[in-house]
């Protein structure tokens, strides 16, 4: 009876083991969660870069027209090139440009940009660009800006390097700036390269109610001496 007694007693207690492990539950390992950082959206065609100085009229409309393969006709309401020969317009203006210009591919910040065949002996074209700014800037102030551009001769300061003039017979006020020397930057948007001598740069500011639009000449010095009665020409008729 004794050994009957001691041996229920340890079936009992083995028992009790075995069902106090079956309800111990186990506690489960944590899981890792991923953290996932949302990624700054990429600026819509269009749309300017956070940060990026406010564009006007004109520029701001070419800066927001879809970019399209070359020979691509237009898509939905971007205008079509201009046709050299044919007026163009934008706010507040009608430029025409001389038919022997070519019709160049526009850059952030300009209206509309040509291009003027160079004579023999230049390795470039003449560049003509025309654009406006939403803010007035004074004049001396861009003109020391596009002296910038440029290694001076002589090392000569801005203003005595810089020819300005008045020109004659305009329907808005406007003025001719001149600047030569070597080309370090074409300026608005166009790439920095090796600086380029005997370069000659001439600038139409035309103040319309508005604002103000530049036409810009960049260009080899003959190149531009050839095409400056044309340029100056297609500025003063602007109206």
């Amino acid at each position: 009876m004794k050994k009957f007694g001691i041996f229920s007693a340890l079936t009992a207690i083995t028992a009790l083991a075995l069902t106090a492990g079956c309800k111990k539950e186990s506690t489960p390992a944590p899981v890792a969660v991923p953290t996932v950082t949302a990624e700054k959206p990429a600026a819509a065609p269009g749309e300017l870069p956070s940060g990026h100085p406010p564009m006007d009229g004109a520029a701001a409309e070419a800066a927001a027209a879809p970019s399209v393969p070359a020979g691509h006709p237009p898509i939905g309401n971007v205008a079509p090139a201009p046709v050299p020969g044919t007026p163009t317009t934008a706010e507040g203006i009608a430029f025409e440009a001389p038919t022997e210009w070519q019709v160049k591919p526009t850059r952030t910040m300009l209206w509309k940009v040509f291009g003027a065949p160079k004579v023999d002996g230049d390795t470039d074209d003449g560049e003509i660009t025309i654009s406006s700014l939403a803010a007035n800037i004074p004049l001396d102030a861009n003109v020391e800006r596009w002296c910038g551009q440029f290694e001076l001769v002589g090392n000569k300061p801005c203003k005595d390097v810089a020819k300005i003039r008045d020109l004659k017979g305009t329907a808005f006020p406007s003025k001719v700036i001149e600047i030569e020397g070597g080309l370090k930057s074409a300026g608005m948007g166009a790439a920095p390269g090796p600086v380029k001598p005997g370069w000659r740069l001439i600038v139409v500011e035309v103040t319309t109610p508005g604002k103000a639009w530049y036409l810009k000449f960049t260009g080899p010095g003959k190149t531009v001496a050839k095409w400056e009665p044309a340029f100056l020409k297609a500025a003063s008729a602007i109206k």
